[in-house]
């Protein structure tokens, strides 16, 4: 840092004196020298970069129409994230997150290498997130209101979602795109966990040992009306592993979340289809549907605004989700998995990088057997 100040005012001493050319040239040669010089003796933790995020949430549900979760309250240490990226030059980089879940679980969130010929494309090689929905992508606490992440971003697009890959990114101020090509999802993992009537979330193969024999093209594109405004789409298509069925796997979203002064607004509408499921169904006795859809609208409102650094932000969320919108002939849609999800609640930042949560959520499904559930949370990211 000094040595940076006295080139500062070396630089500023020869703008002030007006000395002669000559001068003027070995003075500027010799910084230029002092330039150099700096650069190489700056510690190599200059070009490392450290983040993180967490987040701690208390849940009890209750009797709602049929309680059959038994009203068992749980405090859950959910996530602690380290990010860590290095700079191997200006064009190649290094962007990793690693996790723990439940306090107990370990998992590599992703881990690339990003190679950055300009702003408007860069090439990415390794585990790489699923560029779908909002909390795929963006999923710090501090990012979403609610406790819990909505039923259609971790059933039909199970976040958080990674898998390996390479593809490419780009952005400006009005637009940003992603191109992938990854491994697809599997019918069963490694932990011999099968895809079901409740979405695909086991299919994640997380880049642990993945099957590769089939993969899967994903297309991103979002575009700023606005500085405060943005509304993009999301296609997936691939094929599934760990099945001797020929099995397809599309999903396709569109997203939009946009501020208005004080308020906050945002909404998703997803869809996924699987092909040829009657025999996936047969080979891993399993009940998973053709067709799943889901839905949200959200909006928030920031009594604070304007007033005060601390917000305070009432919300409210109207969700449905079905899981079983299409089965295939012989198997029977299980109404319970067509459900609407009612959330109120609020979320408290003191800061931008802090937040705490309160929020109740009523369920119903078409087979009167929902769940309600009281949910607070902390959260921050750094």
């Amino acid at each position: 840092m000094k040595k940076l100040l006295t080139i500062a005012v070396a630089l500023l001493t020869i703008q002030v004196n007006g000395q002669t050319n000559q001068e003027l040239e070995s003075k500027i040669n010799n910084l230029a020298d002092q330039i150099e010089e700096f650069k190489k003796e700056r510690p190599a933790g200059e070009k490392v970069h450290i983040g993180g995020y967490g987040e701690l949430a208390y849940s009890k549900t209750e009797e709602g129409e049929k309680d059959t979760n038994g009203g068992t309250p749980k405090f859950d240490n959910k996530r602690f994230i380290l990010y860590i990226g290095y700079d191997f030059s200006t064009k190649w980089s290094l962007v990793s997150e690693i996790e723990i879940e439940h306090a107990d679980e370990i998992f590599m969130e992703q881990a690339y290498l990003n190679y950055a010929p300009s702003k408007n494309i860069n090439y990415r090689v390794g585990t790489l997130i699923i560029p779908m929905g909002h909390l795929n992508l963006y999923h710090e606490p501090t990012t979403f209101f609610g406790t819990q992440r909505t039923e259609s971003e971790t059933n039909i697009i199970p976040s958080t979602w990674r898998e390996n890959g390479l593809g490419v990114y780009g952005a400006n101020e009005k637009y940003s795109y992603y191109l992938y090509y990854v491994t697809g999802l599997t019918a069963k993992n490694s932990a011999a966990k099968v895809i079901g009537s409740s979405g695909i979330r086991n299919g994640r193969q997380k880049a642990s040992n993945a099957d590769a024999h089939k993969g899967a093209f994903v297309g991103r594109f979002d575009f700023k009306v606005t500085p405060s405004v943005e509304v993009g789409s999301s296609v997936y298509s691939g094929k599934l592993n760990g099945t001797v069925s020929d099995v397809s796997h599309n999903v396709y979203d569109i997203h939009y979340k946009g501020q208005f002064g004080a308020f906050y607004t945002r909404a998703l509408w997803t869809e996924l289809t699987l092909s040829n499921t009657e025999d996936l169904n047969g080979e891993h006795a399993t009940d998973v549907g053709e067709k799943m859809t889901g839905a949200y609208f959200e909006l928030g409102y920031n009594i604070l605004h304007g007033s005060s650094e601390l917000q305070f932000i009432p919300f409210v969320r109207h969700e449905a989700i079905n899981t079983h919108a299409s089965v295939a002939s012989g198997l029977t849609a299980d109404k319970s998995k067509d459900e609407t999800h009612q959330t109120l609640g609020f979320v408290v930042k003191p800061l931008e990088n802090i937040v705490f949560k309160a929020d109740y959520t009523k369920t119903t499904n078409a087979a009167k057997t929902g769940t309600d559930s009281w949910n607070l949370g902390v959260g921050w990211n750094f």
